[in-house]
Order: structure tokens, then C-alpha cells, then sequence
């Protein structure tokens, strides 16, 4: 099964330069989150610290990481979601 990554008509939505909340979930393991984060370093280099929310479900199966991104543009978002679309430890991203 293909992951999933929503991304919406941002221009519509935003007004850039903005904080923007991304939640991303897949099986939960350090492989997951460790990759996870690369991407967003790789796209927003200078992620705040406290940037990060981590939840794990019931029954510790899956792990939601919801990262909180200074967008510039457009762009930026779209290259990102493009990078964890395209990773396979991504079940799914919005």
C-alpha cells in the first residue's frame, strides 16, 4: 500500500512566512523517527528545539510525530511532503 501525504492547496491556506504544524505517522521504532527527522532538518534546517510532539498509539504499534516548521513558501512545503512521500517508513503524513 502506497503511504498517504496530504498536501493541500497551501497557497490558499497560508500566508508565508508561518509556523506550521506537520504530523507524520508510521510503525513505531528509532529507524522511523530518526529518518523522519532528517527529512525535516534537510528541508528546515533551523528547527526549534521544542519543535516536536511525539504520541504513540494504544497499543505502542505506531508513533505520530507532529513537527512545527517555519515555512518560507509554498515550495518549501511541497519539497518536503515530496521526501516523505517518498519514504517507505511513512504511512502517513498531513
Amino acid at each position: 500500500k502506497k503511504n498517504q501525504i496530504t498536501n493541500n492547496d497551501t497557497k490558499q491556506r497560508f500566508k508565508f512566512h508561518c509556523t506550521i504544524p506537520i504530523k507524520v505517522i508510521g510503525k513505531h521504532n528509532e529507524e522511523f523517527e530518526t529518518t523522519v527527522l532528517q527529512i525535516f532538518h534537510a528541508h528546515f534546517p533551523n528547527l526549534k528545539e521544542n519543535c516536536l510532539a511525539l504520541k504513540t498509539s494504544t497499543k505502542n504499534t505506531y508513533l505520530s510525530m507532529t513537527v512545527s516548521v517555519d515555512a518560507d513558501s509554498k515550495d518549501q512545503l511541497d519539497k518536503l511532503y515530496l521526501d516523505l512521500s517518498a519514504c517507505s517508513l511513512v504511512l502517513w503524513g498531513l
